[in-house]
């Protein structure tokens, strides 16, 4: 929700892809032995339902973790506004749900605490929390393993800073995240457009975090042209793919929703490209290795199915059975499986 305690539609884009994530995400992790504990982190949690009833991001966890009935699954919340403590607390029952833990403090302490316990997190980050946290507490959050990372943050506005259209005393906050990450003013001010200036950010994180898997979604306003993005991290294959999955339902949940807003559509040409590329200028690659470079350029399975597919039909490329494998019609095997079945070669005369 804004400043204002209402949920705004780029907030509601926010949430929305949230909510799907945590549906892909919590299932699987609550029926995996080797995921023992599981902790959602909200450090800026607010009061879970806004002024005019819309659920925050609060309800949203609640929603998810609730129907589970796990065991294993911890919801942090916090808030540095004690006046809203009180209505968190009724909002999100934690009485009647031992899940929930609240806690009222200063953020980055909240955060250092919570990254503590054992196992895997997700931390949720919101529009108005990213410039509150410091240096120390970016750098725990993204060594650490085991941890999903969803940040929301306002584009426009920052790219707004960076061009010198707003006074110091909003830059400076911006500019300090900016430095965190090793990116200058000026390295900044060199992006001709918000998507370069999201590619740039997006390739900050991660490196910070040393994965291959970093994401971002960007949320317009057609009428204002206004942007927001949400940048999704994971050092884990299988929770980056969920969170391709949750931003595509998220983009076909609110295609019927009017045109006010807008999500980033991706065409994968650019992807597919680097795929083939890839398979051109390399030894055979196998449905693992397919599959791994396939979400780590953040396409779904399905999607590079469909390219490949073409490209076998038109002898771009040959699928080779692996030993002691029998291939079923014209599968791909690309999936989180592991299980090398076939082996795929680009055709260079």
């Amino acid at each position: 929700m804004d400043t204002s305690g209402k949920i705004k539609f780029h907030t509601k884009l926010k949430l929305k892809i949230y909510e799907e994530y945590l549906k892909a995400y919590l299932p699987i992790m609550n029926t995996q032995d080797w995921a023992t504990n599981v902790s959602v982190i909200e450090p800026f949690a607010g009061q879970g339902v806004a002024e005019d009833g819309g659920k925050g991001s609060a309800m949203v966890a609640v929603d998810a973790i609730k129907p589970l009935q796990s065991q294993k699954i911890l919801l942090l919340l916090n808030d540095l506004d004690s006046k809203k403590i009180p209505l968190l607390s009724k909002n999100v029952d934690v009485a009647n749900n031992p899940f929930i833990k609240i806690a009222n403090e200063d953020a980055n302490s909240f955060i250092n605490k919570s990254l503590k316990f054992k196992g895997h997190a997700l931390l949720f980050i919101d529009p108005f929390g990213y410039t509150q946290l410091n240096k120390d507490t970016y750098d725990n959050i993204f060594n650490r393993d085991k941890l999903e990372i969803l940040i929301f943050i306002p584009l426009y506005h920052v790219f707004r800073f960076l061009k010198g259209e707003e006074e110091d005393v909003y830059y400076r906050p911006v500019a300090q995240f900016l430095e965190y990450f090793d990116i200058a003013k000026e390295q900044a001010q060199e992006c001709d457009t918000l998507e370069d200036f999201a590619q740039l950010i997006r390739s900050a994180f991660q490196s910070k975090m040393r994965t291959h898997f970093a994401y971002y979604k960007s949320l317009k306003n057609k009428d204002c042209n206004s942007q927001h993005v949400i940048f999704f991290l994971s050092k884990n294959i299988k929770g980056a793919e969920k969170f391709l999955y949750a931003a595509e339902a998220a983009e076909k949940y609110f295609d019927k929703q009017g045109d006010l807003f807008s999500m980033t559509y991706d065409t994968f040409k650019e992807e597919a490209d680097t795929l083939i590329n890839t398979i051109k200028n390399a030894d055979p690659i196998t449905n693992s290795q397919l599959y791994e470079l396939s979400i780590s350029l953040g396409m779904l399975p399905k999607y590079t199915n469909e390219i490949f597919s073409k490209l076998e039909d038109d002898k771009t490329v040959c699928i080779k059975e692996l030993p002691n494998c029998k291939r079923k019609g014209k599968s791909l095997y690309i999936n989180d499986k592991r299980d090398n079945r076939i082996e795929i070669i680009y055709n260079k005369v």
